[in-house]
């Protein structure tokens, strides 16, 4: 049995896989530390953005993650949300990676998404 979210006026799930790369494919992420700053970043941002992630894979130049959206919240809001915030404070936590990316963009204007549904 499937588990729906419910709310007033409303029943169904928003589940997507995204994945999206570093500017030039840049390979920052073999680092640990900048891995799992990464992830850390992703969590609180889907947590401010009320975002459930269910999966996250940081790989040395892209992320994938699948994540279940609010009812009403498309993919392209929601990968702007999450890319916008996660430059934004990796950049706080990490000025040395200002020499990498002088511009300040950390990710590529590309991205994938793709609904998922249940087994």
């Amino acid at each position: 049995m499937q588990n729906y979210k419910r709310t007033n006026h409303s029943v169904g799930n928003n589940i997507w896989h995204f994945e999206w790369c570093t500017k030039y494919r840049y390979s920052i992420f073999r680092k640990p530390y900048y891995k799992n700053l990464m992830a850390i970043l992703l969590h609180e941002g889907a947590k401010r953005n009320h975002i459930e992630i269910t999966a996250l894979n940081v790989q040395p130049n892209h992320v994938h993650l699948i994540a279940s959206l609010p009812r009403g919240m498309t993919d392209i809001e929601a990968e702007r949300l999450l890319k916008g915030y996660t430059a934004r404070v990796f950049f706080l936590a990490a000025p040395e990676m200002r020499s990498r990316y002088p511009q300040g963009h950390l990710w590529s204007r590309g991205k994938f998404g793709i609904t998922v549904g249940f087994k």
